[in-house]
Protein backbone atom coordinates (compact mmCIF):
# COMPACT_ATOMS: atom_id res chain seq x y z
CA UNK A 1 0.00 0.00 0.00
CA UNK A 2 2.91 2.37 0.57
CA UNK A 3 3.85 2.08 -3.11
CA UNK A 4 0.34 3.29 -3.96
CA UNK A 5 0.78 6.45 -1.90
CA UNK A 6 4.11 7.34 -3.49
CA UNK A 7 2.56 7.54 -6.96
CA UNK A 8 0.47 10.57 -6.00
CA UNK A 9 1.45 14.08 -5.02
CA UNK A 10 -0.39 13.89 -1.71
CA UNK A 11 -2.17 11.45 0.55
CA UNK A 12 -5.45 13.24 -0.17
CA UNK A 13 -5.12 12.54 -3.91
CA UNK A 14 -4.28 8.90 -3.22
CA UNK A 15 -7.19 8.60 -0.81
CA UNK A 16 -9.65 10.16 -3.27
CA UNK A 17 -8.46 7.90 -6.08
CA UNK A 18 -8.81 4.81 -3.90
CA UNK A 19 -12.32 5.83 -2.82
CA UNK A 20 -13.36 6.35 -6.46
CA UNK A 21 -12.01 2.93 -7.41
CA UNK A 22 -13.74 1.31 -4.44
CA UNK A 23 -17.09 2.94 -5.23
CA UNK A 24 -16.81 1.98 -8.91
CA UNK A 25 -16.10 -1.66 -8.04
CA UNK A 26 -18.80 -1.73 -5.37
CA UNK A 27 -21.45 -0.27 -7.74
CA UNK A 28 -20.53 -2.77 -10.46
CA UNK A 29 -20.62 -5.67 -7.99
CA UNK A 30 -23.95 -4.54 -6.57
CA UNK A 31 -25.53 -4.16 -10.00
CA UNK A 32 -24.30 -7.59 -11.10
CA UNK A 33 -25.42 -9.15 -7.80
CA UNK A 34 -28.83 -7.49 -8.08
CA UNK A 35 -29.31 -8.77 -11.62
CA UNK A 36 -28.21 -12.23 -10.46
CA UNK A 37 -30.56 -12.07 -7.49
CA UNK A 38 -33.43 -10.97 -9.76
CA UNK A 39 -32.82 -14.02 -11.94
CA UNK A 40 -32.89 -16.31 -8.92
CA UNK A 41 -35.69 -14.49 -7.12
CA UNK A 42 -33.48 -13.96 -4.07
CA UNK A 43 -33.26 -10.43 -2.72
CA UNK A 44 -30.86 -10.73 0.25
CA UNK A 45 -27.65 -11.29 -1.73
CA UNK A 46 -26.75 -7.62 -1.65
CA UNK A 47 -25.80 -6.20 1.72
CA UNK A 48 -24.28 -2.83 2.38
CA UNK A 49 -21.97 -3.57 5.30
CA UNK A 50 -18.94 -1.56 6.20
CA UNK A 51 -18.30 2.07 6.84
CA UNK A 52 -15.28 4.30 6.99
CA UNK A 53 -12.24 3.54 9.14
CA UNK A 54 -11.69 6.38 11.65
CA UNK A 55 -7.88 6.09 11.39
CA UNK A 56 -7.15 6.09 7.66
CA UNK A 57 -10.48 7.21 6.18
CA UNK A 58 -10.75 4.21 3.86
CA UNK A 59 -13.73 1.85 3.73
CA UNK A 60 -13.40 -0.85 6.38
CA UNK A 61 -13.10 -3.68 3.87
CA UNK A 62 -10.09 -1.88 2.30
CA UNK A 63 -8.59 -0.65 5.59
CA UNK A 64 -4.87 -1.36 5.90
CA UNK A 65 -4.16 0.36 9.22
CA UNK A 66 -3.00 -2.82 10.97
CA UNK A 67 -0.73 -3.83 8.08
CA UNK A 68 0.91 -0.40 7.99
CA UNK A 69 1.27 -0.44 11.78
CA UNK A 70 3.01 -3.83 11.59
CA UNK A 71 5.43 -2.60 8.93
CA UNK A 72 6.32 0.55 10.89
CA UNK A 73 6.50 -0.97 14.38
CA UNK A 74 9.91 -1.03 16.03
CA UNK A 75 9.72 -4.03 18.33
CA UNK A 76 12.18 -4.57 21.18
CA UNK A 77 12.73 -7.92 22.85
CA UNK A 78 14.30 -7.98 26.31
CA UNK A 79 14.70 -10.46 29.17
CA UNK A 80 13.77 -9.89 32.78
CA UNK A 81 14.64 -12.06 35.74
CA UNK A 82 11.63 -12.49 37.99
CA UNK A 83 11.02 -13.98 41.38
CA UNK A 84 12.91 -17.23 42.13
CA UNK A 85 15.17 -16.72 39.09
CA UNK A 86 12.54 -17.22 36.38
CA UNK A 87 13.28 -15.63 33.01
CA UNK A 88 10.60 -13.68 31.18
CA UNK A 89 10.79 -12.44 27.59
CA UNK A 90 9.22 -9.00 27.20
CA UNK A 91 8.14 -7.98 23.68
CA UNK A 92 7.26 -4.28 23.42
CA UNK A 93 6.89 -1.53 20.85
CA UNK A 94 3.60 -2.54 19.25
CA UNK A 95 1.47 0.19 17.71
CA UNK A 96 -1.82 1.11 19.39
CA UNK A 97 -3.85 -0.22 16.44
CA UNK A 98 -2.52 -3.78 16.93
CA UNK A 99 -4.56 -5.96 19.26
CA UNK A 100 -2.06 -6.90 21.99
CA UNK A 101 -4.22 -9.70 23.39
CA UNK A 102 -4.51 -11.40 20.03
CA UNK A 103 -0.77 -10.96 19.43
CA UNK A 104 0.00 -12.52 22.84
CA UNK A 105 -2.22 -15.50 22.00
CA UNK A 106 -0.47 -16.05 18.66
CA UNK A 107 3.01 -15.75 20.19
CA UNK A 108 2.18 -18.12 23.06
CA UNK A 109 0.80 -20.65 20.57
CA UNK A 110 3.82 -20.45 18.22
CA UNK A 111 6.40 -20.56 21.03
CA UNK A 112 4.55 -23.15 23.16
CA UNK A 113 4.77 -21.14 26.37
CA UNK A 114 2.64 -19.19 28.79
CA UNK A 115 2.43 -15.46 29.05
CA UNK A 116 0.23 -12.40 29.19
CA UNK A 117 -0.51 -9.07 27.54
CA UNK A 118 0.05 -6.26 30.03
CA UNK A 119 0.35 -2.48 29.73
CA UNK A 120 1.03 -2.41 25.98
CA UNK A 121 3.60 -5.23 25.90
CA UNK A 122 3.60 -9.04 25.77
CA UNK A 123 5.28 -11.10 28.49
CA UNK A 124 6.29 -14.66 27.61
CA UNK A 125 7.53 -17.24 30.08
CA UNK A 126 11.09 -18.34 29.35
CA UNK A 127 13.94 -17.12 27.17
CA UNK A 128 12.76 -16.89 23.53
CA UNK A 129 15.29 -14.40 22.15
CA UNK A 130 16.64 -16.91 19.62
CA UNK A 131 13.33 -17.70 17.91
CA UNK A 132 11.18 -14.61 18.43
CA UNK A 133 12.53 -12.83 15.33
CA UNK A 134 11.42 -15.61 12.97
CA UNK A 135 8.05 -15.97 14.68
CA UNK A 136 7.31 -12.24 14.44
CA UNK A 137 8.44 -12.34 10.80
CA UNK A 138 5.85 -15.02 10.06
CA UNK A 139 3.19 -12.89 11.77
CA UNK A 140 3.86 -9.99 9.38
CA UNK A 141 6.48 -7.87 11.14
CA UNK A 142 9.68 -7.17 9.19
CA UNK A 143 12.59 -9.00 10.82
CA UNK A 144 14.92 -6.01 10.47
CA UNK A 145 12.58 -3.95 12.69
CA UNK A 146 12.82 -6.46 15.58
CA UNK A 147 15.59 -5.47 18.00
CA UNK A 148 16.75 -8.23 20.36
CA UNK A 149 18.68 -7.21 23.49
CA UNK A 150 21.43 -9.79 24.03
CA UNK A 151 23.11 -7.99 26.96
CA UNK A 152 21.43 -10.12 29.63
CA UNK A 153 23.40 -13.32 30.21
CA UNK A 154 22.23 -16.30 32.18
CA UNK A 155 24.22 -16.98 35.30
CA UNK A 156 23.72 -19.41 38.10
CA UNK A 157 21.79 -22.63 38.33
CA UNK A 158 18.80 -21.61 36.26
Amino acid sequence: MTVFFTLFSSKKAAHDSLIRKHLYVRINLQSSAQSYSNELGVTDLVSDEGGICPNCGLPTDLCVCETIAQEEARITVTIERRKWGRLTTVVSGFDKTIDIGEMATKLKSKLACGGAAKHGHVELQGDHRGTITQVLGKLGFPEEMVIVDWTFQRRGRR
